[in-house]
């Protein structure tokens, strides 16, 4: 299941790349699989699984495998507030 991509649909393609530069500012790592990887973990972890179980579903489903889920929630934690910040706003609207 592509992350990145379902989040794209459901919040536009402008929402997405505001993401996507903030991701890339916080490390230049400019490819589809590192945002896909990023939005992953994102979604794994608003899941409330533990970092080993994230880490776990990463090598075995992603490449690049052995990637440290832990550094990446630290490094990412500005775009990951950001991603969780629209799914919230998107959540409260409905209601």
């Amino acid at each position: 299941m592509n992350f990145s991509e379902l989040f794209k649909e459901k919040h536009g393609i402008n929402v997405f790349n505001n993401i996507r530069n903030k991701i890339l500012l916080e490390n230049s790592i400019d490819s589809s699989n590192y945002i896909e990887l990023i939005f992953k973990i994102f979604f794994f972890d608003l899941l409330e699984l533990n970092t080993s179980i994230i880490q776990n579903l990463i090598n075995d489903t992603m490449s690049p495998q052995n990637v440290n889920v832990k550094e990446l929630l630290s490094i990412h934690k500005n775009s990951i507030r950001e991603i969780q910040a629209y799914l919230e706003s998107a959540t409260n609207t409905k209601k």
